[in-house]
């Protein structure tokens, strides 16, 4: 099986679900969908697509008229390469990216006022994203065909309101960030 990586199997996903799409058409729906709890430079679903093509997982098609697009297509051995990482229940690790976190981690070094205004711009940015998480799981969680869809914005709301109670406790004890 050829190596394929996380961004691999984001486009095999979408591809597998949405069925044929565009780069364009794949970074839309990522962007308002996996992007929420996965980011990655959306750039990489131009590319990512062309490398499954050359490893024969999925089928690539040029539009003849117009901007002459290129739509892929998960092909049988691209399925097959998704059913199997599916059906896979061990995980890589869990990856955290957050720079705030990383700037805390320096926080020895740093101001207090400057760590009391990292953790009010989390808070602020944390609550804006539990609102939205919110919001869409009130509009669409009505929706059955979306229920695997829509289910990581459960454990997103969660995040959410773990890190506001975590920058609050922060923002109230700067200088001991691990007070309870």
């Amino acid at each position: 099986m050829p190596s394929l990586n996380p961004i691999s199997y984001v486009v095999l996903g979408v591809l597998a679900t949405r069925g044929p799409s565009t780069s364009y058409e794949m970074k839309k729906l990522v962007g308002m969908s996996i992007s929420f709890f996965w980011t990655f430079p959306h750039a990489q679903l131009y590319r990512e697509p062309q490398r499954l093509a050359q490893l024969g997982l999925v089928d690539e098609e040029q539009a003849e008229t117009g901007r002459r697009q290129r739509v892929f297509t998960i092909n049988p051995r691209g399925r097959a390469a998704l059913d199997a990482w599916l059906a896979d229940p061990a995980s890589s690790d869990v990856e955290i990216r957050d720079p705030a976190l990383l700037k805390l981690f320096f926080g020895g070094i740093s101001t207090t006022e400057d760590i009391v205004a990292l953790a009010e711009t989390q808070i602020t940015a944390h609550q804006a994203a539990k609102v939205k998480y919110e919001r869409l799981l009130e509009r669409h969680g009505y929706r059955p065909e979306l229920a695997f869809q829509l289910a990581p914005l459960r454990i997103g709301v969660a995040y959410e309101q773990e890190y506001i109670a975590f920058w609050t406790r922060v923002a109230q004890n700067p200088d001991s960030p691990l007070a309870p």
